[in-house]
């Protein structure tokens, strides 16, 4: 059995809710940001066309997003690039050799990292958000 959760990506896009000038750095340098984060070797033929073809994915040249929905999408993103790809991957070898069970858990609520997130985004005391929980 092996499988992710819909916002694992969180654990990196949190970067980009505490500081929007971190997100718009890696806007500027969409190519080199985008061959890290989903380990495209930038000297292959085609690696500008595959960061343009992920960002038309994530980012379509239509989209009017706001902010929010910017964060939505860089968390999606990396969801897939460091958990989902990975997991694929995973999975095609293992079933090879034996029965493979997938699952993508994304259920929202219940115990959260909530109260925790929003403390490291400054957005309240620590000790009043677990009251609340």
């Amino acid at each position: 059995m092996v499988g992710a959760c819909s916002h694992e990506g969180l654990l990196t896009s949190l970067a980009f809710y505490n500081n929007e000038e971190v997100m718009e750095n890696y806007e500027k340098n969409w190519d080199n940001c985008i061959h890290w984060t989903f380990g495209i070797p930038p000297e292959i033929p085609n690696a500008k066309e595959l960061a343009d073809e992920i960002k038309e994915i994530y980012f379509p040249k239509d989209s009017n997003f706001t902010k929010e929905q910017r964060l939505e999408q860089y968390t999606k993103l990396f969801t897939d690039a460091q958990f989902i790809l990975h997991m694929s991957h995973c999975i095609l070898v293992q079933s090879e050799f034996t029965p493979v069970y997938p699952y993508y858990f994304s259920r929202r609520g219940g115990p959260s990292l909530t109260p925790i997130m929003n403390l490291l985004m400054g957005k309240g005391h620590m000790s009043l958000k677990f009251a609340k929980y």
